[in-house]
């Protein structure tokens, strides 16, 4: 052909001969470029001609799918396989299978190479390396699960249905160069934060830094620059990612670390700095025998079967990893965690072939993509459901019994579960003091009941202690309409004061009083033990100098830690021995709360405040004896109730006319339940 522009004349000449071609440029211009194109305007090849000399060009070539390669030239197929034109101009088949892994075009360079595929991922606590073995994470803690010198991938996993399996909770990635660390935290809800700031997912990255975007509704890819080339990890806000990355076939060393490297590592990547407190004590529990084993691992067999992987050529030995963990951990825990291992499958070869699985019939709305649950909650097919260690200790939960004041508390996660709300429970009575209040570090709603805010509060006696009871309660048979979607809910809880068993009382021989606490029971008081010289108990008794018989003396025992309006503690039996153990003299003081009729010396009134009881006598001894020892029950009992404070001036009205002397026989019952006194 000639082309003549602007009267400077050159001549090119194009020969062929099959896939051989030669191209001959003759110009009267001292310099000119000739570039060609093939059909689909893609640049073939640049002439430059120089000087009055003719140029001759090569032109041999190989035509592929619409398009020409030139010598040496590949052109990628299908995953392992591509296509290579020779120096004769023959178009060949090649396989990078022995040469590093995949057909991929090097972002840096541009050109089509094999390159080494590192396949990693982390299915709840199951981890499958590059190599392709499986291993498992054994606690709570928080893992290093990829990194290199200039970012790293961690994972902290959570407990969920059981207290010793452990799942992804949140992924940090952390960039690190030489002036600042950025720290990007994935969690929950496919939220992504910077430093504690929101990221807007989609967004352009800026130049060095990730992105992130959503692929469906239900997977995060995020995409980290590294030598020119980048890191992809699949993230499904829940309990998967899956990590793809590519290196030359010919490199010798990887500059990738952790258990994404080598699964048997796992106490050296493990993240103390930045784990919680004891997460590698793990709350170990027993099998779950309803888990038929023999049906779940022919589900693994046939879900995670060849078809997932198709068109992904080098990942059946990452499916047999896939399956034999998937058996493991399906054995074990008893949520089906199937689409988990098929998505996470899936995820690395897209990251091959660039493509987008279509997901599974079978795990049709399995995920829980944006769903955002609450800390102590975990996402299971797009609900939120209470943590093990949380619906353990509500479980093992005791009442909180302190200050005269009983609560109980209720985790958030399982109104959630029940589809309830907070403003459903009350106690016995429903009214503004009778609900919940909310706390939110704990993530629960506290109900509470006191000798003020009583909120229907049921007392109990019984021989052993009196009992307040309350329940948190929602009916749902109550309210409007004649349909109701909520649960019923009913959770009792009560404190207790326990009676005194008091045994002994060393008495204090120099100083005002003896103390021992009485209570062994949920609400805690103490009884107090004095001896004084008046009425006003003003004047303690100095034992160390003896006391003289027919000294009239007042003895209190008294409680600190009781509400006198609500209940009273009295002296329900008390008599004089002349031994400290059984058996002996006996000579009555107190019986059903009221002093022996019999010995005029003796009265008993209540202490000051309701608090207790005073006793007055007159100092005796038993003929022939040293010792003489006072034995007391005590009794609590509640105040408003019927013979809790007994009429004893009436009682004795009578009985004082016709006073005898006094009697003394020998003990025939057993002192359990008595404090003793040695006077």
């Amino acid at each position: 052909m000639t082309i003549d522009r602007d009267a400077i004349a050159f001549t090119v000449k194009l020969e062929s001969d099959g896939n051989k071609g030669t191209l001959k440029m003759e110009s009267m211009m001292s310099s000119a470029t000739l570039t060609l194109y093939t059909g689909e305007n893609v640049v073939l090849k640049t002439v430059e001609y120089a000087g009055n000399n003719a140029v001759t060009e090569d032109l041999t070539g190989c035509r592929h799918d619409g398009g020409v390669l030139m010598p040496q030239q590949k052109t990628c197929t299908e995953g392992l396989k591509y296509k290579v034109c020779s120096a004769e101009g023959n178009l060949e088949d090649g396989d990078c299978s022995g040469q590093g892994g995949v057909c991929r075009i090097d972002p840096s360079s541009k050109v089509t190479q094999c390159m080494q595929a590192r396949r990693c991922a982390l299915v709840g606590p199951m981890v499958v390396d590059f190599t392709g073995a499986k291993g498992r994470v054994p606690d709570l803690c928080s893992y290093t699960l990829l990194t290199t010198p200039s970012f790293s991938f961690k994972a902290e996993l959570r407990d969920r249905l059981r207290t010793d399996v452990g799942f992804l909770h949140r992924l940090n990635l952390t960039l690190t160069d030489q002036e600042e660390t950025t720290v990007y935290t994935i969690g929950p809800g496919l939220q992504v934060q910077k430093d504690d700031s929101p990221v807007e997912l989609g967004a352009q990255a800026e130049d060095g830094a990730p992105s992130f975007a959503l692929n469906g509704a239900s997977w995060m890819l995020i995409k980290v620059p590294f030598k020119g080339d980048s890191v992809l990890a699949a993230y499904d806000g829940n309990a998967v990612v899956s990590f793809s990355a590519f290196e030359e076939a010919e490199a010798t060393s990887s500059p990738f670390e952790g258990l994404c490297k080598d699964v048997s590592k796992v106490e050296e990547e493990r993240d103390d700095e930045n784990s919680p407190e004891s997460c590698e004590e793990v709350q170990e529990q027993p099998e779950d025998e309803s888990i038929d084993c023999p049906a779940r691992t022919k589900l693994c067999d046939d879900l995670l079967s060849e078809d997932v992987v198709s068109g992904c050529s080098g990942l059946s030995n990452y499916r047999s990893a896939f399956k034999d963990a998937c058996v493991e951990l399906q054995c074990k825990y008893p949520e089906d965690n199937l689409c988990s291992f098929i998505g996470g499958l899936s995820n690395l070869c897209d990251a091959q072939t660039g493509g987008a699985s279509q997901e599974s019939a079978r795990c049709a709305g399995h995920g829980c993509g944006s769903a955002l649950c609450r800390d102590s909650e975990f996402c299971q097919a797009s609900r939120c459901r209470c943590r093990a260690h949380v619906l353990k200790a509500f479980n093992d939960r005791d009442t909180v019994c302190e200050e005269q004041k009983a609560s109980v508390s209720v985790p958030l996660c399982l109104l959630t579960e029940k589809s309830l709300d907070e403003e459903d429970l009350h106690l016995n009575e429903d009214g503004d003091t009778c609900k919940g209040t909310l706390d939110e570090a704990t993530e629960s709603l506290v109900f509470s009941f006191d000798h003020e805010a009583k909120c229907g509060t049921e007392v109990k006696v019984g021989e052993d202690r009196i009992e307040y009871h309350n329940q948190v309660q929602f009916d749902s048979s109550s309210g409007s309409g004649v349909v109701s979607r909520k649960s019923s809910f009913s959770l009792g809880f009560s404190c207790f004061y326990s009676q005194p068993a008091l045994k002994t009382i060393s008495f204090k021989t120099k100083g005002a009083e003896g103390l021992q606490a009485a209570i062994k029971g949920s609400w805690p008081y103490e009884v107090k033990v004095g001896m004084f010289s008046d009425k006003q108990l003003t004047k303690p008794i100095d034992f160390s100098k003896g006391v003289r018989r027919n000294k009239m003396i007042y003895i209190s025992m008294e409680t600190d830690g009781l509400d006198g309006a609500l209940l009273l503690m009295k002296a329900d039996d008390c008599y004089a021995t002349d031994q400290e153990g059984t058996g002996g003299l006996k000579h009555p003081l107190i019986s059903g709360g009221c002093g022996n009729s019999q010995d005029s010396t003796i009265k008993v009134f209540p202490a000051k405040n309701n608090k207790g009881t005073v006793m007055r006598i007159k100092m005796f001894q038993f003929k022939g004896k040293k010792n003489v020892f006072l034995k007391c029950k005590m009794k609590l009992c509640v105040a408003s109730s019927p013979g809790c404070q007994p009429d004893c001036d009436s009682a004795d009205s009578g009985n004082r006319k016709r006073r005898r002397s006094v009697e003394t026989h020998m003990i025939d019952e057993d002192d359990a339940g008595y404090f003793v006194l040695r006077l």
